[in-house]
């Protein structure tokens, strides 16, 4: 068969087109705009296992030692009354005397600094009214004619720049002049040119023949006769001082 040369061209032609498509792969990978950037990240397995946090063990927290602070005396706690006895044995002074003072005379007892006992302590005051007695006679002890005797009033504290006042019982028992009390007694730590109240109770006002003790507190006096015979109550003590 003889083809003519526009027939040959025509069949070159078909069979290029025939060699082309059979060279093309089956499917070929998408060419989408928005994903034509190829997915190059590794993917990750199925089940991934993660270290579990473990927890470090925290200390128990322990509560830090409270600081001793020196808290003024409370005028609400009872105070045990002291026997007799053993008011007489902690009194360096037991004495019978009147009042002769017009109106005591105030001042301020400073403690003792904890770090050095020869200081005065400026956060601890004791507010004292000093009252004078005339010595009638002593059952113990020998100060003189006349005795300085202090009634503590308050105690102001100063802890860390708080600055709190208590305010003793006693003040609301002033000792008044012309009475006549039977007084045990000792030299105040922190002035010891003043004497003030041994122990609880500490005095007993003498009057019409009877010894009262005098106590702003109710169990205190609850311990002690109301009242007690002067001669026979003053007996008794000069009896225990001698020892009898």
């Amino acid at each position: 068969m003889r083809f003519s040369g526009y027939e040959v061209i025509i069949l070159c032609i078909f069979i290029i087109k025939i060699v082309a498509c059979s060279s093309v792969p089956a499917s070929l990978p998408s060419t989408d705009a928005s994903n034509s950037t190829p997915n190059t990240q590794t993917p990750l397995p199925m089940s991934v296992s993660l270290p579990v946090p473990t927890s470090t063990p925290q200390p128990t927290p322990t509560n830090p030692p409270t600081p001793s602070v020196r808290a003024a005396p409370s005028a609400g706690l009872p105070v045990p009354p002291v026997p007799l006895e053993e008011l007489i044995a902690v009194s360096s002074v037991i004495a019978i005397g009147t009042v002769s003072s017009d109106e005591p005379t105030i001042r301020n007892i400073h403690g003792r600094d904890p770090l050095d006992s020869s200081k005065p302590d400026p956060n601890f005051i004791a507010v004292g009214s000093i009252y004078e007695i005339t010595v009638e006679r002593y059952l113990k002890g020998d100060e003189g004619d006349t005795l300085p005797v202090v009634q503590l009033e308050s105690i102001i504290t100063n802890v860390g720049g708080q600055v709190t006042e208590s305010r003793r019982p006693e003040a609301d028992f002033p000792m008044k002049k012309g009475n006549r009390y039977l007084l045990f007694l000792r030299p105040h730590g922190q002035a010891p040119d003043l004497l003030f109240g041994a122990a609880r109770p500490s005095r007993w006002i003498l009057s019409s023949g009877q010894a009262r003790v005098e106590t702003p507190s109710n169990f205190v006096r609850a311990n002690y006769p109301d009242t007690t015979d002067e001669v026979e109550f003053v007996a008794r003590v000069e009896a225990i001082v001698r020892g009898g």
